[in-house]
């Protein structure tokens, strides 16, 4: 199937948005993948987080993403979730 993508950052977003349909871990890896690959800045991300209404969402998400650290793939989901062991 192909699919075209109109923005990376809307992609990941639209990840975000429709993680009940896909999962959580693909919404998690596209967001990954999409800093360590710099395909799109995090201005990008807030503003199509915004735009549709992912913003609250995606925010403990964007934060954990943005210190990074050395295990970020782990530090992601936990950070979200609130224990920031």
């Amino acid at each position: 199937m192909r699919v075209q993508v109109y923005h990376p950052a809307k992609t990941v977003v639209d990840c975000f948005k429709y993680r009940n349909k896909i999962g959580l871990d693909v919404a998690l890896e596209a967001l990954r993948d999409c800093h360590e690959e710099k395909r799109c800045r995090n201005d990008d991300l807030w503003f199509y987080a915004k735009v549709c209404r992912v913003a609250n969402v995606m925010r403990p998400y964007l934060e954990a993403a943005a210190l990074g650290g050395p295990s970020r793939r782990t530090s992601l989901r936990r950070y979200a979730s609130g224990s920031r062991i």
